[in-house]
């Protein structure tokens, strides 16, 4: 259960991001948009990587 909370919030933070990085990109802060774009993939993955590690170390 604590697995499938971790996935729904890692997906509306990047759903978050992505749109923050929309309006930046609309406003014309290219650099913004493209460092928030990078900032929501770095976070999805940092999260992925942790779901795998512990499963793979047996916690769930």
């Amino acid at each position: 259960m604590a697995e499938w909370f971790i996935y729904i919030v890692s997906l509306v933070i990047s759903l978050l991001s992505v749109w923050e990085s929309r309006v930046l990109w609309k406003s014309g802060n290219k650099s913004g948009s493209v460092a928030t774009c990078f900032l929501s993939l770095s976070i999805i993955m940092i999260i992925v990587l942790l779901i795998l590690e512990v499963k793979i170390s047996g916690l769930f």
